[in-house]
């Protein structure tokens, strides 16, 4: 019970400013894999990743490529800015589902090539947790999705 125990003073003792910097960072880390994805790999090396896309099996491969590019950039920026962060997170998660079926299907490998994929497969089920997650909670403190309304904030200033 000193866990929990732990683990409860110190998120009582967290305030309001810290929640904040700490969601922010939580969603800039979460939201990086998949920005650098898109960025990093998919778009400069786009035919070579159709290509791959098309021997796994994937139908309409430059299509498909198109709207993963779109799904990744969107729903990273989604998360990191928290604006309609739930749909950017409904966004990744089927990425995830789609990357993780076509790419991820160790059930039909063996050796290290099956153990290998095997752990892609848990970091993607860990991800989609993670979308699951953010669909269901939000995107947090500091986000524009949690934002105060100008009018609220009139109001508690005095001005109206």
């Amino acid at each position: 019970m000193v866990g929990v125990e732990v683990i409860f003073l110190f998120h009582s003792t967290l305030s309001a400013s810290m929640q904040g910097i700490v969601s922010v960072i939580g969603r800039i880390l979460i939201a990086t894999i998949f920005l650098l994805s898109a960025v990093g790999n998919k778009i400069p090396n786009f035919n070579q990743v159709c290509e791959h896309m098309a021997a796994a099996g994937v139908p309409q491969p430059k299509v498909m490529l198109a709207g993963a590019i779109v799904f990744l950039i969107a729903g990273g920026l989604s998360l990191i800015a928290g604006y309609k962060a739930r749909i950017g997170a409904t966004l990744l998660l089927v990425f995830l589902v789609l990357a993780t079926y076509y790419f991820h299907d160790f059930w039909t490998l063996e050796g290290a090539e099956r153990q290998t994929q095997m752990i892609q497969f848990m970091k993607n089920l860990a991800l989609m947790g993670t979308m699951l997650f953010v669909i269901a909670n939000g995107s947090g403190a500091f986000s524009l999705d949690n934002r105060e309304p100008a009018d609220e904030k009139r109001k508690r200033s005095g001005d109206f």
